[in-house]
């Protein structure tokens, strides 16, 4: 029998060192987060600076994302066979480096390469080890314990585009760029004290499960060719379903999260008021993580996506035209809300969906199916303002985006609530021949 699964407990009475990893992680991304997440604030500072147009200034966010997507699928595989805790580290130095030497862009190539590859190379490596951790740590609460760490994302933006605005106003955008990369690897160094890779590494084991149950270290480890693992992969009806509504929803919420300080801005909004929209809206998605997060543990990941995919692509109606600074702030204070929960989802129904052999790479193709949403969202912001001379609409693409990824996220709760269906009926069978 493995050392650990002989030790193997879960404290009582005590606390679970799970939640402290936890707390490590969400400083983590809680900087990160707000670093690209107010990559919005720096649009105009950037465009006034080198008269570069929006959608040149938009493209650096795109290759972001798309890098990020590209080097996801490497690391999905790499997970399971060595140490989170490494890789983190080494991730995200070289996101923080990135973001430092963007302080030196002089010309748009350097822009997109320090920017858009370098440190969107360092932060590829943090959902996918992020998501990993909480499954094995946490058998019970992953929807709480995801939650909690996800709301960084909207607390991130809720400091970070404040602050980076009064850099930018005070000193420029160069310091504000080299100040939150600091920061960026003071958070790093913070988080690898704190992160372990599997509760059995200290004699414990994943918060709820049962004292029977094998820990992950000591699973087989025959490995399988990776052209079987990714047609296991392509063949999963899961796997689509959950990437076509991952492309959409993060088509919808790019669009304003890189635009809507810029658009504020312009509406007659002062640069720290622009600044702040994109800070409530942070603030509400810090809040509505942690509600969503609940609402997942008791009603289901599905039921969840749905109604916050719902809320966000519908609550776009409300940014078409408006000139009037109320509405930017309960735009701010709703769409913030409801989008909160869409991200948080995809990890947890792809550990329910997806069979332990093929999860990680599963969970990796999904995750570039966002990322290159998120690149497609940030540029169409940008090109079609520079086409037209107006954000509607890049508005009502997000809208329309936001809706099929609700129907898409319809369509998986209906297939839940069959299978749960058919799992009952067999059960009843089952008891009836007995």
């Amino acid at each position: 029998m493995n050392g650990n699964q002989a030790t193997a407990r879960e404290p009582h009475g005590g606390w679970f060192y799970g939640w402290i990893m936890v707390f490590g992680i969400f400083l983590m991304v809680v900087v990160s987060a707000g670093i690209f997440m107010s990559f919005g604030v720096f649009l105009n500072p950037l465009l006034e600076d080198f008269g570069w147009t929006r959608g040149t200034v938009s493209l650096a966010y795109s290759i972001f994302m798309l890098t990020g997507g590209i080097c996801t699928l490497l690391i999905g595989g790499m997970v399971e066979h060595y140490s989170i805790r490494k890789i983190l580290m080494i991730g995200g130095t070289i996101h923080a480096l990135g973001i430092m030497l963007t302080s030196t862009t002089q010309e748009l190539w350097q822009l997109y390469v320090f920017y858009g590859v370098l440190a969107s190379m360092g932060r590829s490596t943090f959902n996918i080890c992020y998501v990993t951790l909480v499954n094995r740590w946490f058998h019970e609460k992953r929807g709480m314990a995801t939650g909690f760490i996800t709301s960084g994302q909207g607390m991130g933006p809720f400091l970070f585009s404040p602050f980076a605005t009064f850099l930018i106003v005070a000193y420029s955008w160069r310091t504000a760029f080299f100040v939150i990369g600091i920061m960026m690897l003071g958070a790093v160094v913070i988080a690898w004290i704190f992160i372990r890779n599997r509760p059995e590494d200290m004699g414990l084991r994943a918060l709820g499960a049962p004292p029977s149950s094998t820990p992950p270290s000591a699973l087989p480890t025959a490995k399988t060719k990776i052209e079987n693992v990714w047609g296991r992969v392509l063949r999963n009806e899961y796997f689509w379903l959950l990437s076509l509504t991952h492309f959409f929803c993060c088509i919808c919420h790019a669009i304003p999260l890189v635009h809507v300080a810029a658009y504020a801005n312009v509406a007659g909004l002062s640069k720290p008021a622009s600044a702040w929209v994109l800070g409530i809206m942070g603030l509400m998605s810090f809040a509505g993580r942690l509600y969503w997060g609940f609402f997942a543990d008791r009603h289901g990941s599905r039921l969840a996506l749905m109604v916050t995919t719902t809320l966000q692509g519908v609550f776009m109606l409300w940014l078409i035209n408006t000139q009037d600074p109320l509405v930017f702030f309960l735009f701010a204070i709703c769409w913030g809300f409801g989008y909160a929960g869409v991200t948080m989802q995809y990890g947890i129904i792809a550990r329910d969906v997806f069979p332990t052999a093929i999860r990680g790479s599963a969970f990796a193709g999904v995750s570039c199916s966002a990322m290159l949403g998120m690149a497609s969202g940030g540029f169409l912001g940008g090109i079609l303002y520079d086409i037209s001379h107006t954000y509607a609409t890049a508005w009502w693409v997000s809208l329309v985006t936001g809706v099929i990824a609700a129907l898409i996220a319809m369509e998986m709760a209906r297939k839940a609530e069959h299978e749960r269906t058919q799992a009952v009926v067999s059960e009843a069978v089952v008891e009836v021949k007995r």
